[in-house]
């Protein structure tokens, strides 16, 4: 995580608001991904927006802080315990007969649909169904093409939900760090 805090703060537009001597703002006393159930940071609108198309910041978060909002980071737990296990009647069709379950489902994601090499490059920074489904037979895992295409459904359901009760996750941050680095990268190309 450390990395990461050292990167975001070399960028331009920084994702994490910090105080004045540099420190990131959060809940937590400790700042690492994995240090405590509810971790809360007060990040850049402009990574949430990219996340949710802008859909679920409400002009009353806005108020507060027009720059930063407070979002929580979504890990494999939270992941399993507030999405998966809650809304597993509404997959229930996708789930059944597919011998699926939370990791895997959250492996898929992070692994490929979000954690690719080419998902960063995508508008919503996550493959399509037509990419993810490509990676069959191109990367051996033990999940088939059926499963595959119900695991591609399940992660539009939560990035859907994980938006609506403004989550992110880790790879949502590296997407937007890589974004960023590009952009710098750009701009001093173009200019020198």
């Amino acid at each position: 995580m450390n990395l990461v805090f050292l990167i975001d703060s070399t960028l331009n537009s920084p994702l994490f608001l910090r105080d004045n001597k540099g420190k990131v703002l959060s809940n937590v006393l400790n700042v690492n991904w994995y240090a405590e159930e509810n971790r809360t940071f007060t990040v850049n609108n402009e990574f949430f927006d990219q996340i949710n198309k802008g859909r679920y910041v409400t002009n009353k978060q806005r108020m507060n802080n027009p720059d930063f909002i407070e979002v929580k980071m979504m890990d494999f737990n939270q992941f399993e315990n507030l999405f998966w296990n809650k809304h597993r009647k509404i997959m229930k069709d996708k789930i059944d007969g597919s011998n699926l379950n939370a990791l895997v489902v959250w492996s898929e994601i992070m692994s490929y649909i979000k954690g690719s090499s080419m998902s960063y490059s995508q508008s919503d920074w996550h493959l399509d169904k037509e990419r993810y489904l490509d990676f069959v037979g191109v990367h051996k895992t033990n999940v088939s093409k059926a499963c595959k295409a119900a695991i591609w459904e399940i992660a539009q359901k939560y990035e859907e939900w994980k938006t609506e009760e403004m989550y992110f996750d880790l790879m949502d941050v590296v997407a937007y760090l890589i974004t960023q680095i590009i952009q710098a990268s750009f701009f001093i190309i173009v200019f020198f």
